[in-house]
């Protein structure tokens, strides 16, 4: 079984900076599958899709269904509640905050 370090590794083995780095783990949150559910501070949404900002922040789209209309909005990854994710995500997830602290 791979370490989280190993599992990091292989997200990361052909980037030579940062900003390479970021669009790794970009790419790493485009296999998790979507659509699926997730809430945002307690409010129900749909994650449609992920991106690398130009700040370089990986986002999702995520979609908030209301009776009156529907809204969209890219967020951090890290802004989304962590109760109910799925496991794909939470893992992917679970990887991307171990490097951006450096704790792996």
């Amino acid at each position: 079984m791979a370490t989280l370090r190993d599992e990091i590794e292989e997200i990361l083995v052909d980037c030579y900076d940062e900003e390479e780095a970021r669009t790794a783990w970009g790419v790493a949150f485009e296999e998790v599958a979507v659509p699926f559910r997730a809430s945002l501070l307690g409010t129900p949404v749909e994650v449609q899709n992920f991106r690398v900002n130009d700040a370089g922040m990986v986002q999702c789209l995520v979609v908030r269904d209301s009776p009156q209309l529907q809204r969209q909005r890219w967020v951090g990854v890290e802004d989304l509640d962590d109760e109910g994710l799925p496991d794909d995500f939470r893992h992917v997830l679970t990887l991307y905050r171990a490097w951006a602290s450096g704790d792996y």
